[in-house]
């Protein structure tokens, strides 16, 4: 009986935890090539470049815990799906006046969305999905992701500071905003 065959691929699941800055994020365009980044890289040149530990990715689920509100004002959070020539745009948000039950959203990619595909942005970074995370928020983004193999250096992302070798997840709104710093995780602008 010869062995059975069997997928070589590393293959990670992992939810990333975001905490809003004190400005938050409006409306903001999540693409492929800023969840890579904020899905860990490698310095490869100090103070210039990281370059991402996986090679490709697909969206689970994103969750968006928003902070009450003071005295009775609203709060919003919320994620929209970029539709495509096969699917429409989709709006998932919540609101609270309340200074108890915070705004939450939880959702997964429509089906023939951007979004419910596997990503690459060696090959083209796709608009992905809007967030609106009012500050203090706490968005989860939940990825399957394949670990690097024969791809040499994949996606690069130009920082400002990086120590050669060390790893970094950036914010998930990318480098120039930072408004979406990851929790816990060692990270760079």
């Amino acid at each position: 009986m010869k062995p059975p065959q069997f997928n070589s691929n590393i293959r990670v699941s992992h939810s990333y935890r975001f905490i809003a800055d004190t400005t938050g994020v409006s409306n903001k365009v999540i693409t492929s090539a800023l969840i890579m980044g904020a899905a860990g890289s490698i310095c490869t040149v100090a103070n210039t470049t990281v370059n991402s530990m996986f090679t490709c990715f697909k969206i689970k689920d994103v969750k968006i815990w928003s902070p009450v509100s003071q005295q009775g004002a609203n709060t919003t959070c919320s994620v929209e799906w970029i539709g495509t020539a096969q699917a429409p745009s989709i709006e998932i948000s919540d609101s609270s006046s309340s200074v108890s039950q915070p705004a939450t959203v939880s959702c997964k990619p429509p089906r023939n969305s951007n979004a419910a595909f596997w990503q690459n942005p060696n090959i083209g970074s796709n608009n992905l999905f809007n967030i609106t995370a009012p500050a203090g928020s706490i968005v989860d983004l939940g990825l399957d992701l394949i670990m690097c193999d024969e791809v040499a250096a994949s996606y690069p992302t130009t920082v400002a500071a990086g120590v050669l070798g060390h790893p970094y997840y950036l914010a998930l709104d990318g480098t120039v905003g930072n408004h979406l710093p990851p929790a816990s995780l060692s990270s760079t602008q």
